[in-house]
């Protein structure tokens, strides 16, 4: 075991809303990270392959993407 953790990271506003979720597999960014406004507005997704950014996408409100860009390609 290489003592690196395997974790899901979660971050709250003082109402209990969930305002960001990020993964981490062996100590590295994976999975998909998402980031919300506090007003509840829109949001934010990441996405993460072999700890690196592959892909980003930008979310109104009612769940409809209104921006995305992938890397590394």
């Amino acid at each position: 075991r290489s003592g690196k953790r395997e974790v899901s990271w979660k971050r709250f506003d003082e109402l209990g809303v969930l305002l960001s979720r990020a993964e981490f597999e062996q100590g590295v960014r994976s999975g998909t990270w998402e980031v919300h406004t506090a007003e509840g507005g829109g949001s934010g997704r990441l996405y993460f392959q072999d700890g690196l950014l592959a892909a980003a996408e930008q979310v109104g409100e009612n769940g409809e993407v209104l921006a995305q860009r992938n890397y590394g390609e």
